[in-house]
């Protein structure tokens, strides 16, 4: 087992699809019960991004850290992405790499396929903290929940030849990814530096990068059509879960965050930080889980 501090030699997990040979990215490091951490799902994020609560947590729990398949340092194939086809990933993911349930640490859209998993395979896992939790895609959320037949279309639109990636390039140059951070991800613009746009652009630029993005941004690897189903796949997992929400959160998102705060059971904390707040306060993100998930190394 590696030592405490010492991250290990990334692995790549090679997973199956329908047939098709995905290769996802995963590290394992640290001392003390299983701890797996999930990174969102958008088109900027990465398991980098959950780096250094990572190394924090490592003092106490054994880390595995994991990119998502068609994100980060995955390959990237045409596959039907789907919410479906993550729940699989998952179940399988933690079934091959646990011999007992890990606790979890999922932040953003990951939250929300781990939570309807959990709804279907019970005692996979032994607890929750969900940092900045959602389950409603972009163009969704920006309609208001409605999801009209255009959305479809347009995943298809960007997954073609051609038309597709000129699509896509619009919605992630570099101009586009700063306004986002700043308006959205974090409430310290300081956090986008040039560094860091250039770690978040490099992840864009796979000439595949766009299919899973296209699935995320219409809405097609949202957990749940409506608040009502998703709170019913929060009520009914029997797993301790804490939520981490940003002060700083959109209107919209906290509403969201706010309604399944109020699921009976389910704790919550505030904290400083927007929807990127486990990237943007790893010290504090790791300090929540430290005092919600049980451990018995010494920090």
């Amino acid at each position: 087992m590696p030592t405490r501090q010492e991250s290990s030699i990334p692995r790549k997990y090679q997973w199956m699809s329908n047939g098709t040979p995905v290769a996802v990215p995963y590290e394992r490091f640290g001392e003390g019960p299983p701890l797996l951490l999930l990174p969102a799902l958008s088109t900027i994020s990465s398991r980098e991004e959950l780096r250094e609560v990572a190394q924090r947590l490592a003092t106490s729990y054994t880390v595995t850290l994991t990119d998502w398949p068609g994100f980060g340092a995955s390959n990237r194939p045409l596959l039907r992405y789907r919410r479906g086809l993550y729940q699989r990933f998952l179940l399988s993911f933690v079934r091959k790499f646990f011999d007992e349930p890990p606790a979890v640490l999922a932040a953003g859209h990951a939250a929300g396929i781990a939570v309807r998993l959990a709804s279907r395979a019970p005692g996979l896992f032994s607890h929750f903290v969900l940092a900045a939790p959602t389950w409603r895609g972009p163009l969704p959320s920006a309609l208001g929940g409605k999801r009209p037949a255009w959305l479809a279309f347009m995943k298809w639109l960007i997954e073609q030849p051609v038309i597709g990636p000129a699509l896509y390039r619009l919605n992630v140059s570099r101009g586009m990814i700063e306004k986002m951070a700043k308006q959205h991800v974090f409430a310290n613009p300081a956090m986008v530096t040039p560094q860091w746009l250039d770690a978040k652009e490099a992840l864009t630029q796979d000439a595949n990068a766009r299919y899973a993005t296209a699935a995320f941004i219409t809405g097609a690897l949202d957990p749940a059509h409506t608040r009502e189903e998703f709170l019913g796949y929060l009520r009914a997992i029997d797993v301790p879960t804490l939520l981490l929400i940003g002060e700083d959160t959109p209107e919209r998102s906290l509403a969201e965050m706010d309604a399944m705060a109020a699921v009976e059971g389910i704790a919550h904390k505030r904290m400083p930080g927007s929807i990127g707040l486990h990237e943007e306060h790893p010290s504090l993100v790791a300090e929540a889980v430290r005092g919600f998930v049980p451990n018995p190394v010494p920090a």
